[in-house]
């Protein structure tokens, strides 16, 4: 009431009650003296105190407000009796102190009533309810810091957002922007795009260029001093907003053999900043609390994911589809009582950490502002309490479809299918099930009409398998005692699997050469290199492709000559062909996007994946030189899934390349029993599309309190 008596209007502007009462709650005002310039220091003093945040630092009583309001009173007409001021600013201040005066004659009068109900005025109500206008799927969501804005973006489109005031979504980032983030005053983004970060206002104007930033595996963090920083080359970045040239202010714990250090985010002194440090060791990757003033850091608490600070005092981090908070005091870096369950049955992400290491491939899909607002996305899954998707337990059905994706009646019972690979004569494929923490791969015998082991101990975690090119034997992936290794076995179990390499350095196969005598595989030595290793004789493992962004899904030509891969060299994962297994020759396949290449059996066309579609070109090679077509899109498919293993094969292609083998979330095609067709009918019919909806919790503290 002071303030507005004083400036003439009211402390907080929102357009929405929700708004308001977020303001109220955590934005400090601007001084009265800002507004009405000649306004006594006094009563700027003694009115910045009336709304200060903290009860304890606020006045106790009406009385004590009047009886400094009086004395400030006297005070101010003593100054003017000694010191008189001009005509004008006495006129000023007058009516000032007029105003003064009758706050304090209010102040008697509405003591016993109206203060004591400011005092026990009830706290906001927390408010739920779903924003359908935004992208679906997984599409990562963003709050900015203010609560005003929710926005979702994807790796092929613009970032979408949504005022809370209003259900009309609109553009605030054109183009194909990648990882975005907000500046602190909600005024502007941050994000990456052709292998440089970049900033917009979103109220209009042209992207400004920041510095160069080629492999983004998070999204970076902005404090209000105008300091951004960003994971780049395996370590946290700092650059200005303004533009310069970043510079690394981390560095990895050789002794726990950390791999990258990814999603900075200031806490709120703008010095300090919470980190994941990602470690091939398991149980070694935490979050750390980092300083852009020291090398110094302090470790929090073991972790695989993001973590996130919210005012006026929690982290937020999920834990498989849970999402926790956990009281925090941000100065002492201590925490209070126990984590906190704020939402579950999240859908789970994954980033793009995911290509260069497990431990950050499952992330939740939440968001949070400073000001008291949550966003989560659920849904997706294949009925009401069904897994996330990328969950281990998440049931995915098997099922082949055309060139239109047109699909067939399912494959097999449903699974946590991933890592898929068809036999040379098309009659078998082989597939990794997860269970639990690991799995077995299994193959499917088209003329028996069932699935078959092919190993036999979950605990080994043992993936991508991939057919020899004589259709005899399989290769894949295994854990044992804390080493990864590569392994061939026949599949008609006439002999032991051999082991062909192995070391603690993660690594998945994904290819041979067309003779039988090479596979090729990735492994993650921190940004995933691509290498060979002869499966007979010294078995000497060598490189491929080394480089200091991610390579990875290599996928050799059906005649040896090249070698179809992907890469995040431009910011962006692309599709490349060069020669094999070395020379001279390079060319860039995809222009928007591309993951999971594969070949046709002739050559003559390379498939890929991005966005939820499944793209082809045309493959011209004659001699050493290579020609790609323009990549067209052939249909468009749900999420191939795939968060459990860092690489695998996510679909396989029949030798004419007219039939797609995918695993799907939920019930693959119809003759899945009568809950599996009404599941399918309603998601055809776009009864369920709710479900794949925003939730955003206006006040979420509220639903901690007792708890």
């Amino acid at each position: 009431m002071l303030y507005e008596m004083v400036t003439g209007k009211p402390v907080f502007q929102e357009k929405t009650q929700a708004l308001l009462i977020a303001a109220v709650q955590t934005v400090d005002p601007e001084p009265v003296s800002k507004a009405q310039p000649s306004t006594p220091p006094d009563l700027d003093y003694l009115i910045a105190r009336c709304l200060n945040k903290d009860p304890k630092q606020r006045f106790q009583t009406a009385f004590d407000l009047m009886t400094e309001l009086q004395w400030s009173a006297r005070d101010s007409t003593a100054q003017e009796r000694a010191f008189p001021p001009p005509v004008e600013k006495k006129r000023r201040d007058r009516a000032v102190w007029i105003g003064v005066a009758v706050a304090s004659a209010l102040a008697l009068t509405i003591a016993p009533s109206t203060f004591a109900r400011f005092e026990r005025a009830p706290e906001p109500a927390e408010v739920r309810f779903v924003a359908t206008t935004l992208p679906g799927g997984t599409a990562p969501i963003t709050l900015s810091p203010d609560g005003h804005w929710l926005s979702a973006s994807t790796n092929a489109g613009p970032v979408i957002g949504m005022s809370l005031d209003s259900v009309t979504p609109q553009t605030l980032v054109s183009g194909v922007p990648y990882q975005p983030f907000w500046s602190p005053d909600s005024r502007s983004m941050a994000y990456f795009d052709d292998g440089q970060l970049k900033r917009v206002d979103i109220g209009g104007g042209p992207p400004q260029i920041i510095c160069d930033a080629p492999s983004p595996v998070s999204a970076g963090t902005w404090n209000r001093d105008g300091v951004i920083l960003f994971p780049g080359a395996r370590l946290i970045q700092r650059v200005l907003a303004a533009g310069g040239q970043p510079t690394p202010i981390t560095t990895l714990d050789e002794s726990k053999q950390e791999t990258e250090h990814v999603a900075p985010v200031f806490l709120p002194d703008g010095r300090r900043f919470l980190f994941l440090a990602v470690s091939s060791k398991p149980g070694e990757s935490a979050i750390y609390v980092g300083s852009v003033d020291s090398t110094e850091r302090t470790r929090l608490f073991a972790a695989d994911s993001r973590t996130v600070y919210a005012a006026p005092g929690y982290l937020l981090f999920n834990r498989g589809d849970t999402v926790f908070a956990h009281a925090f005091d941000a100065d002492t870096l201590t925490f209070r009582g126990e984590p906190i369950r704020v939402a579950s049955g999240v859908t789970m992400l994954a980033v793009a950490g995911t290509l260069t290491s497990p431990s950050h491939a499952r992330w939740a899909t939440f968001a949070v502002s400073q000001t008291g607002v949550l966003a989560y996305r659920t849904g997706g899954a294949a009925s009401p309490g069904a897994p996330a998707p990328g969950t281990p337990e998440e049931q995915r059905s098997l099922f082949w479809l055309d060139r239109t994706g047109q699909r067939s009646a399912s494959i097999a019972v449903p699974g946590g299918y991933e890592g898929l690979d068809l036999s040379p004569d098309g009659k078998r494929f082989a597939v990794h099930r997860h269970e639990g923490t690991g799995g077995d791969n299994w193959f499917f015998d088209v003329s028996q009409q069932r699935m078959q082991r092919l190993t036999f101990d979950t605990t080994q975690d043992n993936s991508s398998p991939i057919w020899s090119p004589d259709g005899t034997r399989i290769a894949f992936a295994s854990r044992r005692s804390n080493k990864w290794g590569l392994y061939v076995k026949p599949v008609d179990g006439t002999a032991a699997e051999e082991l062909i390499t192995e070391s603690e350095v993660q690594k998945s196969p994904m290819s041979w050469s067309p003779d039988g005598k090479l596979l090729v595989y990735t492994q993650n030595t921190g940004a995933n290199d691509i290498w060979a290793v002869p499966v007979t004789g010294e078995k000497k493992p060598f490189p491929l492709v080394q480089s200091q962004v991610p390579d990875l899904f290599p996928q050799v030509s059906p005649d040896g000559k090249w070698m179809a891969y992907v890469s995040l060299e431009t910011g962006r994962p692309e599709v490349y062909i060069k020669s094999f297994p070395d020379g001279p020759v390079k060319r860039q396949v995809s222009t928007d996007g591309g993951l999971f290449p594969r070949w046709r059996r002739d050559g003559s066309e390379l498939y890929f994946y991005f966005a939820n579609n499944m793209i082809a070109a045309d493959i011209r090679a004659a001699g050493s030189s290579l020609e790609p077509g323009a990549p067209r899109t052939l249909f468009s498919l749900a999420d191939l899934g795939g968060t459990n293993h860092v690489v695998d094969n996510r679909f396989a292609v029949s030798a004419d390349g007219q039939r797609f083998l995918v695993s799907q979330p939920g019930i693959g095609g119809r003759g899945g029993g009568a809950v599996a067709d009404q599941v399918l009918a309603a998601a055809e019919s776009g009864a369920i599309a709710a479900s794949n909806g925003v939730t955003v919790v206006l006040n979420w503290t509220q639903m901690l309190k007792g708890k």
